[in-house]
């Protein structure tokens, strides 16, 4: 095939994208009673992405869940064509991009208080040559906000028709996801999208754009249940907001209650909105969990009222290196005082041997 027509190919394929995804818009589902929501599994049509970690910042007041979620991906696209990330909600939710900074305003006001450790002089690890980098230390690969389109499926679709609608697109659903899928569909909700521009080839972490989305739900839920397809160990962290501290009602062992207390619009005024429901003082409570292997997920997040009390953040050590000229600045130093001392000793030696000679 000519580079013309695989271009002639893609721009095929996009035009026939935009027009199922339009099709899809025209209308939404009023789902039955069940889990509150679910999102899930990276489709791409080449190239291998998955889900590393999901954070989502859950507010629910007189049956309305708010909720902001966000993903972190790993892997390599092979080419431009944008990547799915699906969501389910019992009712029909009001979908847009979110501003990232208001995610990063509840990340930063659970975060422990930094407390900077200098070192001046190099340690054995210095010695042992480049060592890769921890993805969580990689440069961010931004996705553009115009390249990102969310959107609902038609009402009443199932699990069959989803699934016959990507594989008409060339995406391809495993068989776990499916059954997700089925689950909720069988109780008539709604399965939205999230489409994410990669942007050009690349590989490492990157994060997706944050996803607000308001529907009513019976309980507070974080969405994890359509992940069950994935193939990388990933980490869940819930933000959960209400007038007391909420406790996942289930809480396995790799599941840790990282913070609980009060936040207010003084932490940020872009939670402002955020805490008004709860008269301008919000109880946020974070759960992080690791699930080494998303396919043992069988349900939901949920949350209940605690019997427990707050949980402060305590402080967090850093290790600064300072560096001069790309160099440890104790070695730095020592070398310039040894240079400054040469120097010294040389002028002196001079000076006495002209006193000699006079």
């Amino acid at each position: 095939m000519t580079v013309r027509a695989a271009r002639t190919v893609a721009r095929a394929r996009r035009t026939r994208r935009t027009l199922l995804s339009a099709a899809v818009l025209i209308a939404a589902t009023v789902g039955l009673a069940g889990p509150a929501s679910a999102s899930g599994p990276v489709l791409v049509t080449s190239g291998n992405l998955d889900i590393s970690a999901e954070r989502a910042v859950i507010s629910w007041v007189d049956g309305q869940q708010h909720m902001l979620l966000q993903y972190d991906l790993q892997g390599r696209t092979e080419s431009a064509e944008p990547a799915v990330v699906l969501i389910a909600t019992p009712t029909a939710p009001e979908l847009a991009i979110a501003d990232p900074a208001t995610m990063s305003a509840f990340v930063d006001a659970s975060t422990p208080e930094i407390i900077e450790e200098e070192h001046w002089w190099p340690d054995l690890q210095t010695f042992r040559g480049g060592q890769d980098v921890p993805a969580w230390q990689r440069p961010e690969v931004s996705l553009a906000p115009a390249g990102n389109e969310v959107a609902p499926h038609a009402a009443g679709a199932t699990a069959e028709q989803i699934t016959a609608f990507y594989t008409g697109l060339g995406y391809e659903l495993d068989e776990l996801t499916v059954q997700a899928l089925q689950t909720y569909t069988s109780a008539g909700w709604t399965i939205s999208e999230i489409t994410v521009d990669p942007g050009e080839e690349s590989l490492d972490a990157r994060s997706t754009p944050v996803v607000d989305l308001r529907f009513a739900s019976p309980v507070a839920v974080a969405p994890v249940l359509l992940t069950v397809g994935g193939s990388l160990p990933m980490t869940v962290s819930t933000y959960v907001l209400g007038p007391e501290r909420l406790d996942r009602t289930s809480m396995p062992s790799s599941a840790v209650v990282r913070f609980s207390g009060p936040v207010t619009a003084a932490d940020d005024p872009l939670l402002t909105d955020w805490v008004a429901p709860f008269g301008g003082t919000a109880v946020m409570t974070v759960v992080d969990q690791s699930i080494s292997q998303p396919a043992q997920i069988t349900d939901d997040i949920y949350f209940g009222p605690s019997i427990f009390g707050p949980v402060e953040a305590g402080t967090e050590v850093v290790r600064v290196e300072r560096i001069i000229l790309g160099v440890p600045a104790g070695l730095v130093l020592v070398a310039g005082g040894m240079l400054v001392v040469a120097v010294a000793g040389v002028t002196i030696s001079r000076l006495m041997q002209r006193g000699y000679r006079d």
